[in-house]
């Protein structure tokens, strides 16, 4: 169990670390016009490698067994780790990189409340997502081909969404980040309702899920780029750390929900949430046309 946590530890760090630098490398690579079709391309590299490797790692699995599995993508990440020495150049940096200046950001106008949206819509997203398995094998009684055909479908929508979020971004940027939730929201109290074996209203619910999700990393990362592009870096910090305070909080609250509410309860927990999230970014989005915050 210690090797285990331990492990977990050093997952935590890489992901991190990746989700910090995201949109600040992203920024310093593209001019600012094109910076919400760079974060659709570098997300949507994730959404391909998430249905890769779920797909790869249940195939092998039998096979070669789970450290087999680990094993293989510890080799993966170490050519992860030597890929972007070889191919990024060399990019000018400061030393304004410290605990301090990552929470100084949260006394600039907005930032707070864009941070408790943030925290929302991680919190409820991972609540749903961790129960799916759960709900397609236990309530819907779908057998392991059906649950990866389910997953293969998730990771498939969410791609494509991923990949065009820059096209739905012109519809307005509040907008998307208020939208997505909403759609989520709306899904998840119909995952419990899938009767057994319902591939039909499963794979609707879930692709469009999917879809409004895929579009979330990349409106929020897009938002950073715009209003805190001036110290991205620290921006990017103060997101990391609240989507890990957010994560462990619904850790915490989701188990109180599962005991008390059953398998329905995180995906309540999650659906609340995330209609959270839609309500403060509709609210935040007035405030910007009405001139109350510089958006």
């Amino acid at each position: 169990m210690a090797v285990l946590m331990s492990s977990c530890v050093l997952l935590s760090f890489r992901f991190s670390g990746h989700w910090t630098m995201a949109a600040a490398l992203t920024m310093r690579r593209v001019q600012p016009a094109d910076i919400p079709e760079a974060c659709a391309i570098a997300f949507g590299g994730i959404s391909v490698a998430m249905v890769v490797a779920a797909l790869m790692s249940s195939l092998i699995e039998p096979l070669i067994g789970w450290r087999g599995v680990f094993l293989i993508f510890t080799a993966i990440g170490v050519l992860c780790l030597a890929w972007p020495t070889l191919i990024l150049p060399a990019m000018p940096f400061d030393d304004t990189g410290h605990v301090k200046a990552v929470f100084a950001v949260l006394h600039r106008r907005g930032v707070p409340v864009t941070m408790l949206a943030i925290a929302a819509v991680c919190a409820g997203q991972i609540a749903i997502f961790t129960s799916i398995r759960a709900l397609l094998e236990t309530h819907a009684c779908f057998d392991v081909t059906g649950i990866l055909s389910m997953l293969l479908v998730f990771g498939t929508t969410n791609f494509i969404e991923t990949s065009l979020a820059a096209t739905t971004l012109k519809t307005g940027l509040h907008l998307s980040l208020a939208a997505a939730p909403l759609v989520i929201g709306a899904c998840a109290p119909g995952m419990p309702a899938v009767g057994t074996r319902n591939d039909t209203a499963a794979m609707t619910l879930i692709a469009l899920w999917s879809l409004a999700f895929g579009c979330i990393p990349v409106t929020w990362s897009t938002w950073i780029t715009h209003h805190l592009g001036d110290d991205a870096e620290n921006a990017g910090g103060l997101q990391v750390t609240t989507l890990q305070l957010a994560n462990t909080f619904r850790a915490a609250v989701g188990r109180m929900a599962f005991v008390i509410f059953g398998m329905k309860g995180p995906v309540l927990l999650g659906a609340a949430l995330l209609l959270v999230t839609y309500l403060i970014s509709m609210w935040y989005g007035t405030r910007c046309k009405n001139g109350c915050l510089s958006c």
